[in-house]
């Protein structure tokens, strides 16, 4: 008689019953009575800012006003990090208003197309200073939303970045 399928058998069975008898240990996130009925919206922050204080490291930014705004220029050299990284911070927040402006042809994007939102490569907006860019972003504008709640000042830069290489480029054609 062959004893090995019996006593596989029996250390299945054996190792099941060792997993079952060990107590079950769940963790949860603790539910709080002010959940109840709170959806934020897209772009809602799910708890506000406590009054007089500063989120750490914006403290640049909460000192930031549109005037100082204007006046800055960009800090970072145009670099391939920058770049990739600006062209995707641009493709995730800009591009469904601003379409592809590296295209050839431009369109805008589904949005944009609904609102008319500019080509950005046009040459009024390669006169723009960088400060002005950096303001629209930040503090939004006649019908851009601002986006400083969701950007730090870096990759603000960096889109501007992606932009001003995007709009030599063009310039060159």
């Amino acid at each position: 008689m062959d004893l090995k399928k019996p006593l596989r058998q029996m250390m299945v069975l054996l190792g099941l019953g060792i997993i079952l008898s060990a107590p079950l240990q769940v963790e949860a996130l603790p539910f709080n009575d002010d959940m109840v009925d709170v959806q934020p919206n897209a772009g809602e922050l799910t708890q506000p800012r406590v009054e007089g204080t500063v989120p750490v490291g914006m403290l640049e930014d909460a000192l930031l006003t549109k005037e100082t705004a204007l006046t800055l220029t960009n800090p970072l050299t145009s670099t391939d990090d920058v770049l990739v990284r600006g062209k995707v911070l641009y493709q995730i927040n800009c591009s469904a208003c601003h379409g592809n402006i590296g295209e050839k042809d431009y369109a805008p994007g589904v949005a944009g197309s609904k609102m008319g939102a500019p080509d950005l490569s046009h040459q009024m907006y390669r006169d723009r200073t960088d400060g002005h860019v950096f303001s629209y972003i930040h503090f939004g504008g006649a019908i851009m939303p601002r986006l400083g709640w969701k950007l730090s000042t870096r990759e603000t830069w960096e889109i501007i970045s992606y932009v001003r290489e995007v709009q030599k480029n063009k310039e060159q054609e």
